[in-house]
């Protein structure tokens, strides 16, 4: 909605098995700028990827607000991110760098990437957090992937593609 953003929300992730059975709920809190699509990420930490079904997403308790009330922010990305993978080591990471546009400084932001394979499919979500993006000034960034052989051979010919949230 280009009128308002919601300067707080809260959402559920709920993940069913094939039987239709609750294998878990994760929740979390974000924002979304008037005009603006916000990516959602949460860490299962009981449920397998692989059990999982059906995911159904429930949002509550939006705070609305006119979009007058939000600060435009502008960033940019100088330079493509990367996904580093370390066989070896059994590490994958995304690195980048985010730029501030904008003459306001960024207390904290959330960044999230999202991993697409060599095809253009999103196989894999995950963020990080950054703090103290000062006006017109660069701050480098690392999202950690858990290593997992399949994920790094699907991804490996791949590209990251990030999403950078202001925390209001």
């Amino acid at each position: 909605n280009s009128e308002y953003g919601a300067s707080r929300f809260f959402y559920t992730f709920s993940l069913f098995g094939v039987d239709g059975k609750l294998l878990e709920q994760v929740s979390g809190e974000a924002s979304s700028l008037p005009g603006k699509e916000t990516l959602l990420s949460e860490v299962s930490t009981k449920t397998s990827s692989r059990d999982v079904d059906t995911v159904r997403l429930s949002l509550s308790d939006a705070e609305w607000a006119p979009a007058s009330q939000f600060l435009e922010y502008v960033f940019s990305f100088p330079g493509e991110p990367r996904i580093e993978i370390d066989d070896a080591a059994k590490e994958m990471r995304v690195v980048g760098i985010v730029r501030n546009e904008t003459t306001s400084r960024i207390a904290e932001a959330r960044v999230f990437v999202a991993l697409r394979d060599s095809f253009g499919f999103r196989v894999f979500v995950s963020g990080t957090i950054l703090s103290n993006l000062r006006s017109f000034s660069n701050k480098e960034f690392t999202v950690l992937i858990p290593y997992d052989e399949d994920l790094a051979r699907r991804v490996r010919e791949g590209a990251p593609e990030v999403f950078f949230y202001p925390i209001l």
